[in-house]
């Protein structure tokens, strides 16, 4: 029997291992039960597991007659966009296949809405984070970052629980309760 290809054979990719960048839910988080989302990346998309992403666009596609809308996601956030925190990287199995891998080449996405406490790999690791830090991000970039100023200049995407603490394999990790409060906008 003969094996092709089939059409969206994307090739060969080298996708990282699971434990070079994560998003570990610490608390909050029951597995097929939480409020969780998922999305395609958008074109060119390289923001790792335990970025932080936001909806760029819906798109449409029709299956069996019926219109299914999929969320196309970026990395980072802007000042009014919800924050995601994306479980898998762009270039993962769960959202990449090459040949052979029929999967469903999406990412799993945690709300900062959803009341989780989260420990991740993707963060600005310059800096020193302490209790009760309040977290931002910005558009295009994936990094979790402090807040520099009072939480209605930025987005807040979330507020330091343990700080900085060591991971499983010995990577570091930030731990916080994710949220949602967008920057106030002032005239």
């Amino acid at each position: 029997m003969a094996t092709t290809s089939a059409s969206w054979d994307q090739g060969a990719f080298d996708p990282s291992q699971t434990y070079d960048n994560l998003l570990q839910p610490v608390s909050g988080y029951i597995m097929n039960q939480s409020l969780e989302t998922t999305g395609k990346p958008v074109a060119g998309a390289d923001w790792k597991a335990g970025s932080v992403v936001s909806i760029q666009e819906i798109t449409t596609h029709t299956v069996r007659g019926r219109t299914v809308a999929d969320i196309v996601v970026k990395a980072g956030c802007a000042d009014d966009e919800m924050p995601l925190f994306a479980r898998g990287g762009a270039e993962d199995f769960d959202t990449k296949a090459d040949a052979g891998n029929a999967i469903g080449r999406v990412a799993s996405l945690l709300p900062a809405t959803g009341g989780f406490e989260i420990q991740t790999t993707e963060y600005d690791q310059t800096e020193t984070y302490d209790a009760n830090d309040f977290l931002t991000a910005s558009d295009g970039d994936a990094e979790v970052k402090k807040s520099p100023a009072n939480y209605n200049d930025n987005i807040i995407i979330g507020q330091v629980s343990k700080g900085v603490v060591e991971g499983q394999y010995g990577q570091s990790l930030l731990q916080f309760w994710t949220m949602n409060i967008p920057k106030v906008q002032t005239s």
